[in-house]
C-alpha cells in the first residue's frame, strides 16, 4: 500500500545516504507481482515463507508438519550456504528459493521494513523464518522503526528473545514498544526509540 511504500521509499534513501548511492536493494514481499506492477523501478522477490509448500494447509496435522518440514528443509540449506556448500543447498531446495537464499547470502545488510508488522494480530512465522535464515547465514539484521508487541504467546516470545537480542540494531517507534521488548527479557543494548 502507499504507507508501505513511503516507508520503504524513506529506508532506501536513509540506506543510499548511509551505505552509499550505488547500494543494491532486493525486497522480499508477500505479494511482489502486485508490487512490481506498481513500482517497476524496484527489485521484488516472494517471502521465503511463500515459497515453503502450503498445499496441506488447511489439513490438521499433516498441514502443520509439512509447513515445519519446509522450514527445516530451507534452514538446513541456509546452514549449508553459510559455510559454502552450495552443492548442498542446491541439492535439497527448489531452484527458485535456492536462489532467494542465495540473494540473502550475498547480501551485506538485511533490514526489516518499517512499520507495524510486528504484532499478534497478524501471523509472525513468515517474519521469524525470515529473521532465522538471515541469523544463521550470519548476516547483521536491522529493524527499522518498528511498533511492535506485547508479545504473549510463549513461541513468539521465546522467537523474539533469541532473533532480537542477536539484531545489529532495532530502531523502535515508541517507548511502549521498547518496554514490551525488555518486558520479555531483550537485553540488546542497541535499541533506540527514534521517528
Amino acid at each position: 500500500n502507499m504507507g508501505d511504500a513511503a516507508i520503504l521509499r524513506g529506508e532506501m534513501r536513509i540506506l543510499k545516504h548511509t551505505c552509499g548511492q550505488n547500494t543494491r536493494f532486493v525486497i522480499f514481499d508477500s505479494q511482489p507481482d502486485a508490487s512490481k506492477k506498481y513500482y517497476p523501478d524496484l527489485t521484488f522477490r516472494k517471502m521465503l515463507y511463500l515459497r515453503l509448500p502450503h498445499a496441506f494447509a488447511r489439513v490438521p496435522v499433516i498441514g502443520n508438519l509439512v509447513s515445519y518440514l519446509g522450514m527445516f528443509r530451507l534452514c538446513t540449506g541456509a546452514l549449508a550456504l553459510r559455510f559454502n556448500a552450495h552443492a548442498i543447498a542446491e541439492w535439497i531446495l527448489p531452484k527458485a528459493v535456492y536462489n532467494d537464499l542465495c540473494e540473502y547470502h550475498s547480501a551485506d545488510l538485511v533490514v526489516s521494513t518499517g512499520g507495524t508488522i510486528l504484532v499478534e494480530n497478524y501471523d509472525l512465522t513468515p517474519r521469524w523464518l525470515d529473521f532465522a535464515v538471515t541469523l544463521i547465514l550470519n548476516k547483521p539484521l536491522v529493524l527499522f522503526t518498528q511498533s511492535l508487541g506485547p508479545f504473549r504467546k510463549p513461541l513468539n516470545k521465546f522467537l523474539a528473545k533469541l532473533i532480537f537480542n542477536r539484531a545489529e540494531v532495532i530502531f523502535l517507534r515508541d517507548d511502549k514498544s521498547r518496554s514490551h521488548l525488555v518486558d520479555i527479557g531483550i537485553t540488546s543494548r542497541n535499541l533506540y526509540v527514534c521517528a
